[in-house]
């Protein structure tokens, strides 16, 4: 299951402003107004694509990642645990919820 973009970010997704993270020395946001709209445009990244390819671009570009606190997607990504270890008749223990941790 692929938790999309816009089903994260909500209806206002492309007009999230960008911050640098300072991470490189090379990278970071291309103007001081710049939003996640033109940032997707740019690289090409569809709002119906995974949240997880964003938040990579978004850190691999030295711009900080979208802290995404909604509890939406943490159920949605139990659920999803819960049908894989179901599917594979599994047990995945201490699962936590940490979006770094996952992406990672």
């Amino acid at each position: 299951m692929v938790i999309k973009i816009k089903d994260v970010l909500g209806p206002k997704w492309n007009t999230i402003r960008l911050y640098d993270d300072n991470s490189t020395p090379w990278g970071g946001i291309s103007h001081s107004e710049e939003t996640l709209g033109e940032f997707m445009a740019v690289g090409e990244i569809s709002p119906f694509e995974s949240i997880g390819k964003l938040q990579r671009a978004l850190k691999d570009c030295g711009i900080r990642q979208l802290e995404i606190a909604d509890r939406h997607i943490e159920e949605l990504i139990q659920q999803t645990i819960w049908d894989l270890e179901e599917e594979l008749n599994i047990n995945i223990c201490e699962w936590k919820w940490d979006y770094k941790e996952i992406n990672d």
